[in-house]
């Protein structure tokens, strides 16, 4: 009995909880990433409509 809890419930519930902590920290670096890119676009963007002196 004891085998068959671990097996058809406290596996599956910890493979599932890996799996949404993998994908929602795949998620924030994709989201970093993407904010550093606006940052630098932004900064290009910032340059260019600055007169050269």
């Amino acid at each position: 009995m004891s085998e068959y809890i671990l097996f058809e419930w406290i596996v599956p519930i910890g493979f599932a909880l890996l799996s949404a902590g993998l994908v929602t920290l795949i998620l924030e670096i994709l989201e970093w990433s993407s904010r550093k890119e606006d940052e630098r676009l932004g900064r290009l963007k910032n340059e260019k409509q600055q007169p050269k002196t």
